[in-house]
């Protein structure tokens, strides 16, 4: 499972190469069906582990799908389009690459809550007295993570700046700024879909792109290729997370027994 957690990691790598040959629209739109694919990964391990309660109801798959149609609109309004590939297969090729970007997000993430699961079992059968099994798995799923991106930090580096990429000291500044205040976001995400029975939580990332474009705004001014796409974006996705969020009261994921549980594969 550490093995495919760091394989994920890889999909960083992958991103930017995917843009020499697909414009950069269109490789955000594709590495950002992640969620999707994420969410139906996750849902068929809950159905196979019968400790699970988190669920994916029409109503979520109709907020997921929207948000996600929303978001492309807010990618392709604020970017548009500007063809990069010379040929019909550079542009499939970067199509590829992008959603092997994606796939491998979720190889990770859909990983690392089945690690989390297992490991934070066994500790419990173990302990005496047991220990608090929600906050365990959030410590086993935490390392996880920590411990994938560690291993492809330098890979990813290597990757980077061997394809001849290169970066301005005060680009970096900003790099390592944003990677600061994304760990905390990433962190509760994480929690969230630990403790939320509803997986259409995850139509929150979908508004990032928005969220996104509101900070940067602070501190430049942004060129918008279409305002009129972007505002319509920005309002789908949170009309999207509205009907996901409308009326249900959340509670706790709770987590029955010891029960070791059944991995997907």
């Amino acid at each position: 499972m550490l093995l495919l957690m760091v394989a994920g990691r890889f999909s960083y790598a992958l991103f930017p190469s995917a843009t020499q040959y697909v414009e950069t629209a269109t490789v955000a739109v594709l590495h950002y069906t992640w969620p999707v694919f994420f969410v139906l990964g996750i849902s068929r391990w809950d159905r196979s582990n019968q400790n699970r309660y988190r669920q994916v109801t029409a109503v979520s798959w109709s907020g997921l799908v929207l948000a996600f149609l929303g978001m492309s609109a807010v990618v392709v309004g604020t970017l548009g389009f500007e063809v990069v590939g010379a040929t019909l297969v550079d542009r499939v090729f970067g199509m590829v690459l992008a959603l092997i970007s994606a796939l491998l997000i979720v190889c990770t993430i859909a990983t690392c809550y089945p690690f989390a699961d297992i490991v934070a079992t066994e500790i419990t059968r173990k302990t005496v007295p047991p220990m608090a099994r929600h906050n365990l798995e959030f410590g086993c799923l935490l390392f996880g993570y920590c411990v994938s991106s560690l291993v492809c930090f330098i890979p990813n580096a290597i990757i980077g700046f061997g394809s001849g990429a290169r970066i301005a000291p005060d680009s970096l500044a900003w790099a390592a700024a944003v990677g600061f205040t994304f760990v905390p976001g990433a962190v509760l995400s994480r929690r969230a879909v630990l403790i939320t029975p509803d997986l259409g939580i995850n139509a929150l990332i979908y508004a990032s792109p928005v969220v996104g474009l509101l900070w940067l705004g602070l501190f430049s001014d942004i060129t918008v290729a279409r305002l009129d796409l972007l505002v319509l974006g920005a309002t789908v996705v949170a009309v999207a997370n509205v009907l996901i969020n409308r009326t249900r009261t959340r509670t706790p994921r709770m987590v029955e027994g010891p029960k070791l549980p059944i991995t997907p594969g």
